[in-house]
C-alpha cells in the first residue's frame, strides 16, 4: 500500500494521471457499493440516507417534502433571488447551503430554525450580514464571503453562540465590530478585503486560534498584537507590511504564519521566541538576511522562501535540524551551504528555477531526503554526487541542460520516478537497469532515437517509459 502510494504522488507530481477520469470512477464505484448495502438495511434506514443523498442539489419543492426530517439542505447555483418563506418548515435542519445564487436578504421565517448550525452564504448579493441570524441560538459557522459587504454590522455581536465567520472576498474597509465581545469566536477570515488599518480591539479577542487577513491593503500591524495568545494560525500575506513589531513574538501558541507578498526587508529580532511555529511562509518578500536568534526555531518543519532573489541561503536556515520540507523556488541560488548535510529530518527539497549548474553535495550527503525538485536550472550533467541519495524517492531534472549521466545513479535504489523532461539526452547508462523500483522514467523532450528507445525499454523493463 506504502508502495502504491508513493507511486501515485510521483505520478501526480509529473502530470501523469488523469485524476478527474478516476475520481469520477471512484465516484461510481462508491455509489454502486452504497446501494448494495442500503438494500440490506432497515426501510427506515434506506430512506434516511437517500434523504442525505438527495438534499445535495435538490429544488426546495423537493426538499419541502421531507422537511420534517432534513437536516442539511443544498440549494446552491439555483439562480435564486430569494429564499421561500418556507425555509422555516425545516425544524431540524442543522446546515443551510444556499451560496451562488441572487440572494440580497433572508426571510424573517429563518429565525424558526433553531437547529441551524451551520450557513453558507458565499457568492450572493448581501451588503450585510442579515439581521436575522441574530435569531438563531445555536449558530456556530457563518459563511458570507464573495458578496457585496461594504462594513460588518453590529447586528453580528449578537450571535453569541458563533465560532466561525468567514469575510473573504467583500469590499470591507473597515472593521466596525468589537469582536472581544464574541466570546466564542475561534476562526476570522478576512482575506481579500480593503483593510487599511486594524482596531486596536480586535487584539482583545482571546478566544481566537485562526485569524486571516492577507490579501488588504495594511501597512502596519499594532503591537497588541502579542495579545493574540490563543491565536496558532494568522495570515497577514499579501499586505504592504513593511516591517513586524516585536509584541508579535508573544503569540506562543503561534504554529503557522503566513507573510508572503509583501515588501518586508527584515523579521523582528525578538522573531526567535515563537518556538512553537511549524509553517513559516516567507516567499516574494525582499528578507535577505535573517535575525540570529532565527536558529530558536527548532520546532519548524516546513519553511518556504520562494520569489526572494536569494543568491545565497542564509545559514540559519540550515541549522533548523527538525525541518522536513524547504522550498526555494525562484530565487537565483548557485550553491548550498556546506552544513546542510546536518539537516537529518529533511525529507522535500524544491530548487525549481535557479542557477545551479550541478546537484549541490551538501545536499546530496541528506540521507533522509526522498523528493527533490530541480527543474529548470542549468545542470548539465548530473555526476556521481547522485550516489549518497540512497532514499531518494521521486527525482525531478526537467528543463535543464543535462546531456550526460553519471553509471552511479544506479545507487538510487528506492527511487520509485525520475524525470528528465527537456534536456539533451541522448542515452541513459546501463547501469540503470540495477534500478529495479523504477516505476517511471520521464524522456520526453530529448534526442533520442528509435533505436535508443527499443535498447532503454529492453533495460528497464520494469518502468513505464515516456519519450
Amino acid at each position: 500500500m506504502k508502495k502504491a502510494l508513493i507511486i501515485f504522488v510521483a505520478l501526480m507530481m509529473f502530470g501523469l494521471v488523469d485524476t478527474d477520469a478516476q475520481n469520477n470512477e471512484r465516484m461510481k464505484r462508491f455509489e454502486r457499493s452504497k446501494e448494495q448495502r442500503t438494500t440490506e438495511r432497515p426501510d427506515r434506514q434506506k430512506i434516511t440516507d437517500r434523504f442525505k443523498m438527495r438534499s445535495m442539489g435538490m429544488t426546495m419543492d423537493e426538499a419541502l417534502a421531507q422537511a420534517a426530517t432534513l437536516k442539511t439542505l443544498t440549494l446552491r447555483g439555483d439562480s435564486l433571488t430569494s429564499l421561500s418563506t418556507k425555509i422555516g418548515d425545516f425544524v431540524v435542519l442543522e446546515k443551510l447551503d444556499v451560496s451562488d445564487n441572487l440572494l440580497t436578504s433572508l426571510p424573517s421565517e429563518i429565525s424558526k430554525l433553531k437547529n441551524l448550525k451551520e450557513i453558507n452564504l458565499s457568492k450572493n448579493k448581501f451588503t450585510k450580514i442579515p439581521d436575522v441570524l441574530a435569531k438563531l441560538p445555536n449558530l456556530t459557522s457563518i459563511e458570507i464571503s464573495e458578496n457585496q459587504l461594504t462594513a460588518i454590522g453590529q447586528d453580528v455581536l449578537a450571535i453569541k453562540s458563533l465560532k466561525k465567520l468567514n469575510l473573504n472576498n467583500n469590499q470591507i474597509a473597515k472593521i466596525d465590530v468589537d469582536f472581544s465581545k464574541m466570546e466564542n469566536l475561534t476562526e476570522l477570515s478576512l482575506n481579500a478585503n480593503k483593510l487599511t488599518e486594524l482596531p486596536i480591539d480586535l487584539f482583545n479577542t482571546t478566544s481566537l486560534k485562526e485569524l486571516n487577513l492577507a490579501e488588504n491593503q495594511l501597512y502596519s500591524i499594532p503591537k497588541e498584537i502579542g495579545s493574540l495568545a490563543s491565536v496558532t494560525s494568522l495570515d497577514i500575506s499579501k499586505n504592504k507590511l513593511r516591517g513586524l513589531p516585536d509584541e508579535i513574538a508573544l503569540i506562543k501558541r503561534l504554529r503557522t504564519i503566513e507573510l508572503h507578498s509583501n515588501p518586508l526587508d527584515t523579521l523582528p529580532v525578538s522573531f526567535g521566541s515563537l518556538t512553537s511555529i511549524m509553517k513559516l511562509d516567507l516567499s516574494g518578500t525582499n528578507i535577505k538576511t535573517l535575525p540570529q536568534s532565527f536558529e530558536k526555531l527548532q520546532q519548524l518543519r516546513t519553511l518556504v522562501m520562494n520569489d526572494m532573489g536569494l543568491t545565497k541561503l542564509p545559514e540559519d536556515v540550515v541549522v533548523i535540524l527538525q525541518l522536513q520540507e524547504l522550498s526555494l523556488n525562484n530565487n537565483k541560488l548557485k550553491d548550498l551551504p556546506a552544513k546542510m548535510e546536518g539537516m537529518t529530518r529533511l525529507r522535500s527539497v524544491s530548487l525549481t528555477n535557479n542557477e545551479f549548474t550541478d546537484i549541490p553535495v551538501s545536499l546530496a550527503k541528506v540521507a533522509t531526503l526522498q523528493n527533490l525538485d530541480m527543474s529548470n536550472n542549468k545542470i548539465v550533467s548530473v555526476g556521481s554526487a547522485v550516489k549518497t541519495m540512497t532514499n531518494l524517492q521521486n527525482f525531478n531534472l526537467n528543463g535543464n541542460q543535462i546531456n550526460s549521466i553519471s553509471d552511479e545513479i544506479s545507487n538510487l535504489s528506492k527511487c520509485k520516478s525520475i524525470s528528465f523532461m527537456d534536456n539533451k539526452i541522448s542515452t541513459l547508462p546501463a547501469s540503470m537497469s540495477k534500478m529495479t523500483g523504477l516505476k517511471m522514467i520521464n524522456l520526453k523532450g530529448n534526442p533520442i532515437t528509435d533505436t535508443e528507445k527499443e535498447k532503454i525499454k529492453k533495460e528497464i523493463p520494469s518502468a513505464r517509459l515516456i519519450f
